[in-house]
């Protein structure tokens, strides 16, 4: 949980959190799995908690997707590609289906929050905060709520999720 009362180091260090997540190897993926979708939804809850600013920002494209790719993908074998619908709202008609890929939505929003926190770093809060609304609005925030339903899904699946009398916040373990 964030230790600070101020919403945009609270968020940044809600990115830091995140962005460590995804590429930790050092506890079980299981647990990785885990903390990763309470950090995604504190994420995405903390896009409320913002300013909004929609100051103009230069968007870094270092690190490259594909250096991302090779450090995340490796780290969460479990998680690949889900089914998803297009068109959420549009009850009436078929549904426009797409296959969504889970590390895709993990390195998409790790750039997108990344390039904030450089942007932060380099004391530019109002363009960090600017470029995080920005592009959870059109872009990292589809990724994120991705990402967090097929952790989800996965985690359901393989009946890593807690049982009566397992301890708050702790998944099971299977080993």
């Amino acid at each position: 949980m964030p230790t600070t009362t101020d919403p945009i180091d609270a968020f940044a260090d809600t990115c830091e959190r995140f962005l460590a997540l995804c590429t930790d190897d050092a506890r079980p993926e299981v647990e990785r799995m885990w903390s990763l979708r309470s950090t995604l939804g504190e994420l995405i809850a903390g896009m409320d908690r913002l300013p909004v600013y929609t100051e103009p920002y230069d968007h870094d494209e270092s690190p490259t997707y594909e250096e991302i790719r090779r450090r995340v993908g490796p780290r969460y074998p479990s998680l690949g590609y889900y089914h998803d619908v297009l068109n959420l709202l549009a009850v009436g008609d078929p549904p426009d289906t797409a296959i969504g890929d889970a590390i895709d939505d993990l390195v998409d929003t790790y750039r997108e929050l990344a390039c904030g926190l450089r942007l932060l770093r380099d004391g530019s809060r109002r363009e960090a905060v600017g470029h995080w609304r920005h592009g959870f609005y059109s872009h990292w925030g589809s990724h994120a709520l991705g990402a967090a339903r097929a952790i989800h899904e996965q985690l359901q699946k393989s009946g890593w999720l807690a049982s009566e009398g397992d301890a708050p916040g702790t998944p099971r373990s299977l080993g």
